[in-house]
């Protein structure tokens, strides 16, 4: 049995780059990875109470439950310990980014009706991905279930998710399509780690090919 999570970052209007970033790996290395990162909100750090979850954003910019008592090196460290628990765990990631702008010059008319918008292509594009990394890495595997952030829940990817319901035929059984809280799955914890990182990377060379 196979999981793939999913996390997105610059879904807003104002954002240059939408990013849809996710993990693959059999149930067992995400029940192995979820005991790990409990473990590790119960005890963050020598001398830090425990957290209900851990948010990048939140975690980088002191707020929430760090907001009080994380120095700035305090907070780099547990960045870096919760990344490190991502590679630990062995699955399989998987990031895909669309420039808004660019998307919404070139693709217009009836390629709009049938692609949508930036937000709509890389969500599509996590389902397909996951399915075909599925077989890449895991050709034994014929099992998968598919999980994405509660938060960015909306009629137009309920929409994506009730036409691959209807129609996907593929050789890989896809026996869930959820939408879920981060603060339940911990593996929606992990991706939003590296959904931020990504689109801040992103952005950095955006504004480079700008200038």
């Amino acid at each position: 049995m196979l999981d793939a999570y999913f996390d997105d970052a610059g879904t807003h209007g104002a954002s240059a780059t939408v990013v849809w970033v996710g993990f693959l790996g059999t149930s067992e290395q995400w029940s192995n990875f979820d005991q790990a990162w409990r473990a590790k909100l119960m005890r963050p750090l020598p001398g830090k109470a425990s957290l209900t979850k851990f948010g990048l954003a939140d975690c980088e910019n002191h707020r929430g439950e760090f907001f009080a008592g994380y120095s700035s090196a305090e907070s780099d460290l547990l960045q870096n310990q919760c990344r490190e628990m991502i590679v630990q765990a062995g699955v399989v990631g998987l990031a895909y980014a669309v420039d808004r702008a660019a998307w919404d010059r070139l693709v217009q008319g009836p390629a709009r009706d049938l692609f949508g918008d930036a937000e709509t292509v890389c969500f599509s594009a996590c389902l397909a991905g996951a399915i075909s990394r599925a077989y890449e890495h895991f050709p034994k595997e014929t099992m998968l279930s598919l999980h994405f952030d509660l938060g960015r829940r909306s009629p137009k990817l309920d929409a994506i998710v009730d036409h691959v319901r209807k129609h996907y035929e593929g050789l890989l059984s896809i026996t869930n399509i959820s939408f879920d809280s981060v603060k339940e799955f911990t593996p929606l914890q992990a991706t939003g780690c590296s959904c931020n990182r990504n689109r801040k990377l992103l952005a950095r060379e955006h504004c480079s090919y700008g200038n």
